[in-house]
C-alpha cells in the first residue's frame, strides 16, 4: 500500500487520501455542468426562452399557412386586407415629399401582418420566423 492510499486517522475518524475509490462512479463534467445550470434561475429562464424561439422558428411554415394565410416569399404589392371591418391596402402610396414610393402597413396585431409588411408587401413576422 502506498502512502497516498493509506487511511489517516483524523479527529472525526479515518480520512482517505482524497482519491475516489475505484468502485464509486463519479459524475462526468456534463452532468456537473447540467447540475450547475439547473441551480441558476436566470440561466434556466434563458434556456426556456431559447427553446421557445427554436420551436417557433421550426413552426414557421405552420404559422404562414394556417394562421397568417400569407406567403412569406411572394410580393403582395396590390394586396388588401380587412382590419376591424375595413379594407386596408398593404402598401399605401407615399404622400410625403414628392409622393414617390410606398409606405408598408405597420403592425396590425391581428393574424395577418402581425408585425406589418416590408416594402414588397411580404409579412414581416413570417419572414422573421423563417430567418430564425
Amino acid at each position: 500500500m502506498t502512502t497516498l492510499d493509506a487511511e489517516v486517522a483524523g479527529p472525526k475518524g479515518p480520512v482517505t487520501s482524497g482519491r475516489p475509490s475505484p468502485s464509486a462512479p463519479t459524475p462526468g463534467p456534463w452532468w456537473q455542468a447540467w447540475r450547475d445550470l439547473r441551480r441558476n434561475r436566470v440561466a434556466m429562464g434563458s434556456l426556456v426562452v431559447l427553446v421557445l424561439i427554436v420551436v417557433m422558428c421550426i413552426a414557421a411554415p405552420l404559422y404562414e399557412s394556417a394562421i397568417a394565410h400569407t406567403d412569406a416569399f411572394t410580393s403582395n404589392v396590390q394586396g388588401v386586407i380587412v382590419i376591424d371591418g375595413e379594407q386596408v391596402k398593404v402598401l399605401e402610396t407615399s404622400s410625403e415629399g414628392l409622393g414617390l414610393g410606398v409606405n408598408p402597413i405597420g403592425p396590425t396585431w391581428t393574424n395577418q401582418y402581425l408585425l406589418g409588411a416590408d416594402n414588397q408587401g411580404r409579412d414581416v413576422a413570417a419572414r422573421m420566423l423563417y430567418g430564425g
